[in-house]
């Protein structure tokens, strides 16, 4: 990438999770603000994350790694089945599977790679725009159905928000982020919120979008203004309940796509978007980046957004042979 002569660049951004560790070595090669690399790298490899946050106290899956040596039967007797076992840089689920027995569990933990006890909870995100090491906005997102459909804000009694946003920023804190925006995943579960993991850059499944339509706020912008060091100017109370659903239908080919005009001019409805052509094949869903298309809604109370995200999606009919 080439500059014009007298350009001034601010500071370097990543939109994408492989990206976060590279802005942050661009950001300290050019002496620009932002995140340093060690920052970045505790928020991309899930095993320095764990590190950092259970040293802190914050509550976490139990874990092990390819270094404590352990596989088979001794893996689940140490943390218990189902075990979930993922790779520990990557977003979005890839790779990822649960292990319900142990015959199903492997010999040793390959390098890379890490062992989870499975948490028994109802999973939900948290967004903040962070300023100065400071959560200055935060927003709690409701995974309706996880992978699939979320609607913000999520709704919570006063205890429980309480304890997800104590928990968002003691992470925050715990990974020394100073500026940007963060997505962090959490299980709700009888003993209080589990930390899950946390991404440093914009979430995915339209929660940038939602948020600006529940908050009437730009969330993109308000991105941008505090990786610059700047405090945007923001509403900490939702105007709104705004809520999506992804639309795949599964692996085979595409035979027809019809009622995206309908479910266009559904009340509440901001976006119906499909894409594909007839004939096209469409491949098996293994990511929450993949999608046909999807719907977005707006509505006065979650319980209106739902019945309108559910009245546009029954208007559109994907047909596949």
């Amino acid at each position: 990438m080439e500059l014009c002569e007298g350009t001034a660049v601010s500071t370097v951004v990543a939109a994408a999770e492989r990206t976060v560790r590279t802005a942050a070595r661009i950001r300290a090669a050019l002496g620009l603000i932002g995140v340093d690399e060690a920052t970045a790298a505790r928020c991309t490899d899930k095993i320095r994350m764990k590190r950092a946050v259970t040293s802190a106290g914050v509550r976490c899956a139990r874990y092990l790694t390819h270094s404590d040596r352990v596989g088979g039967a001794e893996l689940a007797e140490r943390l218990g089945l189902p075990i979930v076992l993922k790779r520990s840089v990557g977003s979005g689920g890839r790779d990822s599977r649960i292990c319900e027995r142990a015959d199903q569990l492997p010999d040793s933990i390959d390098p890379g790679w890490l062992a989870e006890s499975f948490v028994r909870g109802t999973e939900m995100s948290l967004e903040s725009l962070v300023h100065g090491g400071e959560p200055i906005f935060v927003n709690l997102s409701e995974y309706r159905v996880p992978q699939w459909s979320n609607v913000v804000p999520a709704t919570l009694s006063s205890d429980t928000e309480k304890a997800v946003r104590a928990l968002n920023r003691q992470a925050i804190h715990a990974l020394e982020v100073s500026c940007g925006v963060t997505h962090l995943e959490l299980f709700l579960t009888d003993e209080g919120p589990v930390f899950g993991e946390i991404a440093l850059r914009p979430p995915g499944g339209y929660l940038m979008e939602l948020i600006s339509r529940a908050y009437d706020l730009d969330f993109w912008r308000a991105w941008l203004d505090v990786e610059r060091g700047l405090r945007p100017k923001v509403n900490p109370t939702a105007c709104r309940f705004a809520a999506v659903q992804i639309l795949h239908p599964g692996a085979g080919t595409l035979r027809a796509i019809e009622g995206v005009e309908a479910a266009r001019h559904s009340s509440g409805v901001e976006q119906a978007v499909v894409r594909g052509r007839p004939g096209e094949r469409i491949e098996e869903r293994v990511g929450v980046g993949q999608e046909l298309g999807h719907v977005l809604v707006t509505g006065s109370s979650r319980q209106e957004a739902i019945a309108h995200l559910e009245k546009a999606c029954g208007r559109i009919l994907i047909s596949m042979e």
